[in-house]
């Protein structure tokens, strides 16, 4: 019993994909809480993405599919957060106006890394504000 219990706590390559650690934090932007948006883990080593939804308050938790949680390692973060588009006059559907600059949502720009470990994560990740046309 004993090996199991330090096997999960090592997260040794003969464990299986072992989604023990929990992240949360909290989004702002120029400071400020951002208000929506989502939230994506992407593992660096491959492996599943975990995303969390941004809350009115700026705080998000993730998880692996239905999994509460993730797996502990390197992770590259991205973040998109969208207003809704303006209503148009001529039926055409607009995008959504980017509130995050673009770099925030893409894997290949995204300044974001963290190290996820086993237990809590409380990440606090600052964004900066999209260019204004």
């Amino acid at each position: 019993g004993l090996f199991v219990l330090g096997c999960l706590r090592v997260f040794t390559a003969g464990c299986g994909a072992s989604y023990d650690a929990k992240v949360s934090g909290k989004v702002t932007m120029d400071g400020a809480p951002l208000t929506k948006g989502t939230v994506s883990f992407h593992p660096i080593a491959g492996g599943a993405v975990a995303t969390g939804t941004i809350n009115s308050d700026g705080t998000f938790t993730v998880k692996t599919a239905t999994t509460q949680g993730l797996e502990p390692g390197e992770y590259k973060v991205t973040v998109v957060a969208t207003d809704p588009p303006p209503p148009s006059a001529d039926g055409v559907d607009l995008p959504g106006v980017p509130i995050t600059a673009p770099e925030f949502g893409r894997l290949d720009s995204t300044p974001l890394k963290f190290t996820v470990e086993a237990g809590s994560n409380n990440f606090d990740i600052p964004v900066n504000a999209a260019p204004a046309n």
